[in-house]
Order: C-alpha cells, then structure tokens, then sequence
C-alpha cells in the first residue's frame, strides 16, 4: 500500500492544486513556495464521512458540532483535529466545511 502524496496551495486569492511530477523534488516545491508567497497545504491520506480529502488547516465539523482545525502534530507524530471540544472524533466521523485561508470565518468558531 503506498500513501499519495500531494499538496494544494493558497495565494492569497485563489486555490491551486500542486501535483508532483517525475523529477520533481521537495526543493523546487519550496522554490516555488518563497517565490509566490503561497501557503502549503499537505494532504493527509484520510478522507472525512463525505470521502472528501482531507488536508492540512482544513476545518472540520464533528457529528456533535464542534469544528476544529487539522494540524500535524510533532509530539503525536501524526494528524490531530483541534478544537475547543476534548473529544478525540474519528477522522471518518468529521465534515469538511472549508480550510482557515478560504474560510476564516469558520476559523473563529474552531478558535
């Protein structure tokens, strides 16, 4: 089983799918990255209960209503959810709602 690695970026204005190519290396996707000034997304490799993709400063919404923010974590070594609600929802059981750059509204009920 291999894990897909792909990202998407936020200008500032729009949203851009980035999807590596033969050849290409991290380091030109950093390039990139500093030259534009976009914001990078990774995708986790886990999809909410809708089977939409889920990535890095997506917001999500749990069954119960609580929305919080995905983030990697360092410490856990892995995807966390986090939100002002201690409950540890499954990644299956969460909705999509939007990401913290397109939807900062949203952001402020997951702060």
């Amino acid at each position: 089983m291999s894990r897909v690695i792909k990202f998407r970026a936020w200008s500032g204005e729009r949203m851009a799918d980035l999807v590596p190519t033969k050849g290409a290396t991290l380091g030109m996707l950093s390039d990139l990255v500093e030259e534009e000034r976009w914001s990078v997304m990774q995708f986790t490799g886990l999809t909410d209960r809708n089977g939409v993709e889920i990535y890095e400063k997506d917001l999500c919404r749990d069954m119960g209503g609580s929305v919080g923010v995905i983030e990697w974590s360092e410490v856990e070594c892995g995807w966390l959810w986090i939100s002002e609600s201690e409950a540890q929802t499954p990644f299956s059981e969460c909705e999509v709602i939007g990401n913290k750059y397109e939807h900062p509204k949203l952001m402020e009920v997951a702060e």
